[in-house]
């Protein structure tokens, strides 16, 4: 057993690095591709792409994960991935129709960016799909297929976007490239990516799909406990960059998005180890066998660390450097890198806390410490944004992901008696 999750961990770490890197090109080719203008109006989308593809799951990527992880490809199973699905797609899809209807308002009123209309619509269509494909990734990943979960958490359609736009800008037969035209692209990739997540799924023998009863008490109540928490966890991580969208100008919400995608660099260890122990801590805790969580548990959260130091000092010292990467006009973003990573590198240390409440049935310590963390990152948002602009959201973000993780920490302890970094 332990042998299996040796190697899935390490297929894992590749293919997440590789998710990584392809996150951070795309960052790099917009950046480079476009002007400063076109770049911020692209990366915000690409932020609000971020946001809303996690809050119109609904809280139900965690249960589907601890639903196959405790019972594999069974009938239960497949009944409420069927119905976590068409909860999915009408909610996703009546949002992305609402943020057309009022694209105008939103643009010009709401961020005062007018010019982001037609990037707004494009990159919002996108959030069914997207939303879609990451819940068949959470399946995958609860029945201990490494490959494609990952593939179809980002990875595929990320590689497939950079794939068709390089082919498109290389042929020297187009428009000026604009943040309109990137978001087109975005939009029919995560199409592309929905249907080769949904072929491959059903190469299951057991996997199946039926029409389910939309009305179900017990599944709502547990994933509105992790929706809320959701929503919070967004909060910390995005309520700055949103704020930003609303206080800051395109070019500094340019350097923000582009310096807070790539301190995400340093949380890809949990991107890695998160989902490989989760379904294993879900396991355990059906076994009662508390031991067993608390060894998986303090050893991901060392080897965590240990990944992950040395590429948050290089991250923090040489900021200048790796900003410019994206061109001249963003290294004066290093400060706001630096800043962040500080942030995520507290976010990896305190270990997989929330995996560890979610899948041992608390989640509503979970919420309760979201909540609070949520609450807490607005209000700081709004007053360092407002107060220092772009190093103030950066600091926001910073002290919200700490501030989250350190009180999922202390509930851990609370209520599983041990310490991630023990």
């Amino acid at each position: 057993m332990m042998q299996k999750m040796i190697f899935q961990s390490m297929l894992s770490a590749v293919l997440k690095v590789a998710a990584a890197f392809v996150s951070f090109a795309l960052t790099y080719i917009v950046a480079r591709e476009l002007n400063i203008l076109d770049a911020g109006y692209f990366l915000f989308c690409f932020a609000l792409v971020s946001i809303f593809s996690m809050l119109f799951r609904l809280g139900l990527n965690d249960i589907i994960l601890r639903v196959f992880g405790a019972n594999g490809l069974s009938g239960y199973a497949n009944d409420v991935l069927s119905k976590s699905i068409q909860w999915i797609f009408i909610s996703s899809l009546l949002f992305s129709f609402i943020v057309f209807t009022f694209s105008d308002f939103i643009s010009a009123t709401v961020f005062s960016k007018a010019g982001m209309k037609d990037s707004l619509i494009w990159m919002m269509f996108s959030v069914p799909p997207i939303c879609l494909y990451s819940i068949l990734g959470m399946a995958f990943q609860g029945i201990h297929r490494v490959t494609p979960a990952t593939l179809f958490q980002t990875l595929f359609h990320y590689s497939l976007f950079l794939i068709v736009l390089y082919v498109y800008l290389s042929t020297g037969d187009f428009i000026e490239a604009n943040s309109s035209l990137f978001a087109k692209i975005f939009f029919i990739t995560s199409l592309i990516t929905l249907l080769a997540s949904w072929l491959w799924w059903f190469r299951n023998p057991q996997a199946r799909f039926g029409i389910q009863p939309l009305l179900d008490k017990d599944l709502w109540t547990s994933s509105s406990n992790l929706w809320s928490a959701t929503i919070m966890s967004l909060a910390v991580q995005w309520a700055a960059v949103l704020i930003a969208g609303i206080y800051l100008e395109s070019e500094d919400l340019a350097l923000l998005t582009t310096a807070q995608r790539t301190s995400i660099l340093v949380s890809f260890v949990l991107l890695v180890i998160g989902p490989v122990v989760a379904p294993r801590i879900a396991r355990y805790w059906s076994e009662k066998k508390m031991a067993e969580i608390q060894r998986l548990s303090i050893l991901s959260t060392r080897a965590m660390i240990f990944l992950v130091l040395p590429l948050a000092l290089v991250m923090i010292f040489w900021s200048k450097s790796i900003m410019a990467l994206f061109g001249d006009d963003f290294s004066q973003a290093s400060y706001l890198l630096a800043i962040m990573v500080l942030g995520q590198l507290v976010n990896v240390s305190t270990g997989v806390v929330g995996y560890l409440l979610n899948m041992t049935g608390h989640e509503v310590d979970y919420r309760i410490v979201s909540l609070f963390a949520g609450m807490f990152s607005i209000l700081i948002s709004f007053i360092f944004t407002w107060q220092w602009g772009a190093i103030g959201a950066a600091s926001a973000i910073a002290i919200g992901l700490s501030v989250q993780n350190i009180g999922a920490m202390y509930m851990v302890k609370k209520r599983l008696g041990f310490w991630t970094i023990g």
